[in-house]
């Protein structure tokens, strides 16, 4: 099934060979190894299926990034992040501001590509950041976006993921795929991936069979297109019995993003 070529979208770019991306190469400090105890498999979807990421130094793997998260009370938080723009990551609002548990980001380390304690493409440090208006207001689930700008241009031969407003007819039953950081798998920090077809398109959200736990929150729900490039159609969410969800990308939350889009 092939993605609308007409919908409202921005491009994705595939940046340069992965050699060219390496140069800031670093190990992580042990403080970028939170722990996260008593983790319960509540967003599997009867067998997991999730796999390890097959090459974080090549696209779109590299990409997605672990995000480790200070509140403003010094705690810490984890979470999953895409790069879409040379200073743009996106990610879900709840990662950043969440009322009901009760912390609101101060700092953000982002980390693409992680690859357990190493840091391939080098991390970047941010207090920079936001949500979507109507998340600060009142968590709406059905906006739960937001997005970290980095403190300084990641490159343009780095490359990102396009996102893209498609159809009904498109999205049901496209295959996409959702690639993140979860809390649960050992060792800490590596990037895991599932497939799923799309079994239901709301106007405002996406449901599917991705595997997902706790850490994965913001990873991007993509498909590719024509030229076998990653596009994002959502922005996933949440976890539920049966099915898990993203914020779907309809045209109010690409205009948002778009505004953010640097």
């Amino acid at each position: 099934m092939n993605l609308d070529p007409l919908a409202a979208s921005v491009a994705p770019h595939l940046g340069a060979p992965a050699a060219a991306a390496s140069a800031c190469a670093t190990t992580l400090p042990a403080e970028a190894f939170p722990t996260a105890p008593g983790l319960t498999p509540l967003d599997i979807i009867g067998r997991d299926d999730r796999q390890p990421a097959p090459n974080v130094m090549q696209a779109p793997w590299r990409m997605v990034c672990h995000l480790l998260i200070q509140d403003t009370r010094g705690a810490m938080h984890t979470g999953t992040g895409w790069i879409a723009g040379p200073s743009t990551v996106y990610t879900a609002g709840h990662n950043l501001l969440n009322h009901q548990a009760g912390y609101a980001a101060a700092r953000v380390w982002v980390v693409p590509g992680r690859d357990g304690q190493r840091a391939p493409h080098g991390q970047w440090e941010t207090s920079a950041f936001d949500v979507h208006p109507q998340w600060r207001a009142d968590q709406r689930a059905v906006v739960d976006v937001g997005v970290v700008w980095l403190a300084q241009p990641i490159g343009h031969n780095f490359g990102w993921f396009g996102f893209s407003v498609q159809p009904d007819s498109v999205l049901r039953g496209l295959p996409v795929r959702s690639a993140g950081y979860p809390d649960d798998k050992r060792p800490f920090g590596t990037q895991w991936f599932g497939d799923s077809p799309i079994h239901a398109a709301s106007p405002q959200q996406l449901a599917y069979g991705l595997d997902t736990m706790p850490g994965q929150s913001g990873s991007p729900v993509f498909a590719q297109d024509a030229a076998g490039r990653a596009v994002a159609v959502g922005v996933h969410v949440y976890g539920a019995v049966s099915e898990n969800l993203a914020v779907r990308i309809s045209q109010p939350i690409f205009d948002t993003l778009s505004r953010w889009w640097r």
